[in-house]
Formats: C-alpha cells, sequence, structure tokens
C-alpha cells in the first residue's frame, strides 16, 4: 500500500486509515510525508483517564477531551484550534489558541 498521503493532500479518509492500522501497517506507511511531521499517540488507559479528567472538569465533550489528552501527551503547549472546546482547558503552561 502506498502512502495515503498524495501531492501533500489525504488521498483517503480516516476510515481507511483505522482499516489499514488493523491490517498492522505501520504508520511510516500510512502516513508517509505526514508521518515525519505527525506523532501517532496510542489511546491507552491512561490517555482515556485523563481525557475523562478532562471532560468531567471542563465540559468539554469527550471526543475533544481525548484529542486534547493525546496532544498534552506528546508534548503540545501550545494548541491552535478552531474548535471552542478546547478553550475551556486552562492550565499553567499550556495555551490554547482559537483561530477565525
Amino acid at each position: 500500500m502506498g502512502p495515503l498521503i498524495k501531492d501533500g493532500k489525504p488521498a483517503v479518509g480516516l476510515f481507511r486509515i483505522i482499516e489499514a492500522f488493523s491490517e498492522g501497517i505501520p504508520w511510516e506507511e500510512i502516513g508517509g510525508p505526514l508521518a515525519r511531521s505527525a506523532t501517532f499517540i496510542e489511546v491507552t488507559e491512561e490517555a482515556a483517564d485523563e481525557a475523562a479528567r478532562i471532560s468531567f472538569g471542563t465540559g468539554m465533550p469527550a471526543l475533544d477531551a481525548l484529542i486534547l489528552a493525546g496532544l498534552l501527551k506528546a508534548g503540545c503547549r501550545t494548541i491552535y484550534t478552531r474548535d471552542e472546546h478546547f478553550t475551556r482547558y486552562a492550565r499553567k503552561g499550556v495555551e490554547i489558541i482559537l483561530l477565525d
């Protein structure tokens, strides 16, 4: 299988990426150029627990909290988003920048 990114744009959707992971295809092969600039964060029990704490503590939807927990686990401290839910998360050392 070739990269799922073609000419800098997604060649397939999220469901194909999930399918490729379930087939055991390594992230480096799935992502192509994207794999060099992105980090795949596994949803572990620890990440799910952190997402639950974020969701419960902020009222943020669970899926948004799971994304945020993954970003924090990856070491992101400045997060650019168009999703206003992320602005509910206020922690020292983490900056959420809402894009127009």
